[in-house]
């Protein structure tokens, strides 16, 4: 695996890392024996900085923990519809990245990541007829707390302007999401003037019927705010270099 300026900008971009190019340049040269495993290497001493978003001035990219969702609509489905609002994620600085691949003949970098624990807090709207559950028409405060989270990421980028003068965008970012641990969730209110505790032991017997109903929604969302977030990150890089 060649490690050029370009490629190393596209490895760890993502996590903010492009203001520490040389440290990976001079520690993962071409012609390194177990490249990939070098660069895992260096991100891990890095993680710290990046999930606190510690960047030089005019880097503009947000800190990694707690992360913040606005909004996220669940559609699709008659049987489940939801919308969250104001969450606020924490547990994401302690990510680990288990796997990278750089595919540079298809100029994709595909990465696993691991998270250990996530707890989300936030309000919901929700109503569900989901076989499985007890039935939900409720809104109110939410918490969920998730272990062993893999996310998989394939970044597909491309590269333009002159020669020796290239500058590096990515098309969006493709995410899979899986929920391998433990699930629990906390719903206030979830079903109008039943009493709480009832409803969300019913819900927590199987959580994943809710995971998965939310789980494209989360995916689409985990791209579109990955994508412009490296492509941010792209731009502050070349702004520092001129």
């Amino acid at each position: 695996m060649e490690l050029s300026n370009v490629v190393v900008l596209l490895i760890l971009g993502f996590a903010g890392v492009s203001c520490m190019k040389p440290t990976l340049i001079n520690e993962c040269k071409k012609g390194t024996p177990n490249a990939e495993r070098c660069v895992l290497a260096v991100a891990e001493r890095m993680r710290p900085k990046i999930a606190k978003g510690e960047f030089p001035e005019g880097f503009t990219v947000p800190r990694l923990d707690p992360a913040f969702i606005e909004r996220l609509e669940v559609t699709g489905d008659p049987n489940f519809i939801a919308v969250f609002e104001n969450v606020t994620v924490s547990g994401l600085k302690a990510f680990h990245v288990d796997k990278l691949t750089v595919h540079t003949s298809d100029q994709q970098i595909s990465l696993v990541t691991k998270l250990d624990y996530i707890h989300l807090k936030g309000k919901y709207t929700m109503k569900s007829n989901l076989k499985m559950l007890p039935p939900v028409d409720g809104a109110g405060y939410a918490t969920l707390e998730l272990t062993n989270v893999k996310v998989l990421v394939r970044l597909h980028y491309f590269l333009i302007g002159k020669k020796g003068a290239k500058t590096v965008r990515f098309l969006p970012t493709e995410f899979k999401v899986m929920f391998d641990g433990d699930a629990n969730f906390a719903l206030t209110n979830a079903l109008r003037g039943k009493p709480d505790q009832v409803t969300n032991e019913a819900i927590n017997k199987m959580p994943h019927e809710i995971l998965n109903k939310t789980k494209p929604a989360v995916q689409r969302h985990l791209s579109e705010t990955f994508t412009t977030i490296v492509n941010h990150l792209m731009e502050d890089a070349e702004r520092e270099r001129k």
